[in-house]
């Protein structure tokens, strides 16, 4: 079955990450699978028996499939791996910055918050 224009810039795109090194190849009889891989240290609070190694590795993985994209995020290995059906407009933001998925989002009460953080004086 042909792609479509935009599978078919996905498909370009995962096959450019592959070839950067950024993304590595899954073996997976469903579809086109990459995956990304960062090692980070494992925090002080871990109980030894979740995780017994001083760093682990988090992982997110693309599929591409004919009915569109799996996301999978494994952030660590006691948590476990979450799949997701995801747009291909998200695919592509993921492909083009992995990493931006794990950075800590603002907490509400610091997004509606002031871009100055000068004092009001009534002086």
């Amino acid at each position: 079955m042909p792609l479509t224009r935009t599978q078919q810039a996905l498909l370009d795109e995962m096959k450019a990450a592959l070839h950067n090194g950024t993304w590595a190849r899954v073996p997976n009889p469903y579809g086109l699978t990459i995956r990304y891989t960062e090692t980070r240290q494992t925090p002080s609070g871990i109980p030894q028996r979740w995780w017994p190694d001083t760093t682990y590795e988090r992982h997110q993985f693309l599929t591409l499939q004919e009915s569109g994209v799996i996301y999978g995020n494994a952030p660590a290995p006691w948590v476990g791996r979450n799949d997701s059906r995801i747009t291909y407009k998200r695919a592509f933001e993921i492909l083009r910055d992995p990493a931006a998925v794990w950075e800590p989002r603002p907490a509400a009460q610091d997004e509606n918050a002031p871009a100055s953080t000068s004092a009001r004086t009534d002086d």
